[in-house]
């Protein structure tokens, strides 16, 4: 895990997802339970089964959760420990139905099939590229409960983007809001996942 300041920003960088939980309980230990945004690539096996009785946000006992988590497991176990108030995922695809309370899954209905990204990548750039412009942002916040007036965690997975036009937005309202009003930004890499869905 890497902890540095990105233009003034508090930000926490980890090699993979499921890793967020550590940064995400040291700032549980100062501050009441909050919502997390989520942008990611696609939501995927969502529920380990693991409870840990008395869990109690300390840096051993996230790090031994995090050894039995994988993928993106560690929402629902934010959830039902009390890291977290509310888990709300902007993805491109929704794998994992799962039904848990506080957690929000939301796709772009838009989105072509992943087939099409496999198969024709050049007709799924458009929809790569716009996913942190300002419309395209309000629109997937207005089907949520995510609440500006709340304090939250702006959580960001790499593979949440696919081409490098997606990272320079023409319009940057809405993100620059959030990276402003985020008391904690996480970032994982995801190199692998990141290398794989890469849009050359």
């Amino acid at each position: 895990m890497h902890q540095s300041r990105f233009r003034g920003f508090p930000v926490e960088v980890v090699k993979l997802h499921h890793e967020v939980l550590l940064p995400w309980c040291r700032s549980r230990r100062s501050h009441a339970p909050c919502q997390v945004l989520t942008l990611d690539h696609h939501t995927d096996v969502l529920d380990s089964g693991l409870t840990v009785p008395g869990f109690d946000f300390s840096d051993l006992a996230a790090r031994r959760a995090i050894a039995a988590l994988r993928h993106d497991q560690h929402l629902v176990f934010a959830l039902k420990h009390g890291v977290i108030a509310k888990s709300i995922v902007i993805s491109h695809y929704k794998f994992t139905p799962y039904d848990c309370a506080g957690l929000e899954v939301v796709c772009d209905q838009a989105w072509p099939p992943m087939q099409t990204m496999l198969n024709d990548p050049a007709a799924f750039r458009p929809f790569a590229d716009r996913v942190l412009e300002s419309k395209f942002l309000e629109k997937m916040l207005a089907q949520t409960s995510f609440d500006w007036s709340r304090p939250f965690i702006l959580d960001v997975d790499l593979d949440y983007l696919l081409t490098r036009r997606a990272l320079a937005p023409q319009d940057d309202r809405v993100l620059q809001s959030l990276l402003a009003k985020a008391q904690l930004i996480t970032v994982s890499l995801e190199s692998d996942w990141v290398r794989l869905l890469a849009i050359k």
